[in-house]
């Protein structure tokens, strides 16, 4: 959020207008652009997007995006964005922190990019941390370069940064894991979605959401030692709420809001973070019956099994209820 916070002053100076979110976005980022900016609208694609720019329905200085999308996984069409933030030279700024940046290569797209060093990069949820980077190659890099130097200050405290320099030491050889140990849960999980005996209705993932393709386009190439993937974060969503309760009270994984972290947790995200406005988040496809996985470090095998268990409990309740 700091650094979101300080993309947002940047940009602010530079030009006004409202912000454009492609993609429904982690919750943070949306209030806080709209508590602080002249407004903001919401947008399923950088289709749709264009649409509105090209109708003139509103001043637009901001595109912001997420890759991939937090909970559901979506990425849209970057190179589609780029193009229209050319075209109407509005600044592109990208959130890599589910993807995360060994495993996605953003900067040659985006104009700003931020990155939550809390999650993944330091991998133990006991620092906190965000950066910021302008891409060089950007047209917009000297007057957002200049904005930032003025409005810096460096706050960031010796201890934090100290503990998070020796977190990310592991920082590849974790990511590998988390890249893995989903991957694989997501692949074995499929099998129940595909089950109509099982009240699995559907699995949310880059690499078995239908716009696949879009994170590929930025998956960073494989090199000696590292082979990056698609991230920790996964969404599962059930046919009821009664499975899904059954489901997370019997899933033998620690409840909690972090990602990236060496033990998996799950969240009733959208129950927790949007109870009173289940209706409109509702036209975005979050619902009620959706529980984010966080994955983490331990063996595939163990998590297979408790995941197992309380898709089982899960199932019990579909059959109470056929």
């Amino acid at each position: 959020m700091a650094a979101l916070w300080a993309a947002h002053r940047c940009t602010s100076q530079v030009r006004s207008g409202i912000d454009a979110i492609v993609g429904f976005p982690f919750k943070s980022t949306h209030h806080l652009l709209q508590n602080l900016g002249d407004g903001v609208r919401l947008f399923d694609s950088a289709a749709s997007l264009e649409s509105a720019i090209w109708n003139a329905e509103d001043n637009f200085r901001v595109i912001w995006t997420e890759v991939p999308s937090n909970p559901l996984l979506t990425t849209a069409d970057l190179i589609k964005l780029r193009t229209i933030a050319d075209k109407h030279k509005i600044t592109l700024i990208i959130d890599d922190t589910i993807g995360s940046f060994c495993n996605i290569d953003i900067l040659g797209v985006a104009d700003i990019l931020i990155t939550s060093l809390t999650k993944s990069f330091s991998g133990y949820a006991d620092v906190m941390g965000g950066s910021l980077v302008l891409n060089p190659a950007s047209p917009r890099y000297q007057e957002l370069k200049s904005t930032i130097n003025d409005i810096h200050a460096n706050d960031y405290w010796s201890g934090d940064a100290e503990m998070l320099e020796k977190n990310s030491r592991d920082y590849l050889s974790r990511s590998s894991i988390l890249n893995t140990n989903a991957e694989r849960l997501v692949s074995y999980l499929k099998r129940y979605a595909e089950d109509e005996r099982s009240t699995v209705a559907k699995l949310y993932y880059p690499t078995i959401n239908a716009d696949r393709k879009q994170y590929d386009r930025v998956l960073r190439p494989r090199s000696e030692g590292f082979t990056p993937g698609y991230g920790c974060l996964f969404t599962i969503e059930f046919e009821s709420l009664a499975a899904t309760r059954a489901f997370y009270d019997n899933l033998s994984v620690y409840n909690g809001p972090h990602l990236g972290a060496h033990l998996t947790l799950a969240m009733a995200y959208v129950k927790g973070l949007y109870s009173q406005q289940l209706d409109w988040v509702a036209q975005y496809g979050l619902k009620e019956t959706h529980i984010r996985i966080s994955v983490g470090l331990e063996d595939f095998e163990t998590l297979r099994d408790r995941f197992d268990v309380a898709v089982a409990a899960a199932d019990i309740e579909k059959d109470k209820n056929p």
